[in-house]
């Protein structure tokens, strides 16, 4: 399963008509918020072969689609070709200001961190995770539980191992880390 982030400003309804227009069969909603999702919908292929499911997250503040990797491919160049993405690249190069709104997007960074390693993707929340702000590095550590990429070892066992880190982020990549190898990290790959 992979996800691709919807762009702001886009709305459920042109998400769902996009479903829709595509032949795809809405299977379900719910439409009852939980502490994360405030909605959520699920979507079938018409020979029930592809799924996806249409999502908005309320601390992040964004909306994305998490689709099987049958059909990833045909639906987010689909939506991305409607303009309806916000494109992997695009985020990266969105600079962290002070704020809220730099979580929001560490958070989405994270969202995306899942499946193929993306090479500048790595690189951004890399950095994040060595940013001088706690609180930054806390949200990056945990923007990776969704990622299962290996490659972030060697840089949360720096900061486990490191004095000149904050206490409670030493702790926090130590457990991160323990978790993340139980799961059995993903040997992914980059991709550009």
């Amino acid at each position: 399963m992979k996800r691709f982030l919807i762009r702001d400003g886009v709305s459920r309804e042109t998400v769902e008509t996009r479903f829709t227009g595509l032949g795809w069969i809405c299977l379900e909603t719910n439409p009852e918020p939980s502490e994360l999702i405030a909605y959520k919908s699920a979507w079938a292929t018409p020979d029930h072969c592809g799924a996806a499911s249409y999502q908005e997250n309320i601390p992040l503040g964004c909306a994305y689609v998490f689709a099987s990797s049958a059909v990833y491919p045909l639906l987010a160049n689909d939506f991305a070709a409607a303009g309806l993405v916000l494109p992997i690249d695009e985020l990266v190069a969105q600079p962290l200001p002070d704020g809220p709104e730099s979580l929001r997007t560490i958070g989405r960074m994270g969202l995306l961190a899942h499946g193929d390693m993306h090479a500048k993707l790595f690189a951004k929340l890399s950095a994040t995770l060595l940013h001088p702000n706690p609180t930054w590095q806390r949200y990056a550590i945990y923007a990776l539980s969704n990622t299962g990429w290996s490659a972030f070892d060697p840089v949360l066992t720096e900061i486990g191992d490191t004095a000149g880190f904050d206490p409670v982020v030493r702790e926090f990549a130590a457990s991160m880390l323990r978790s993340l190898r139980d799961a059995n990290w993903n040997q992914a790959l980059y991709t550009e």
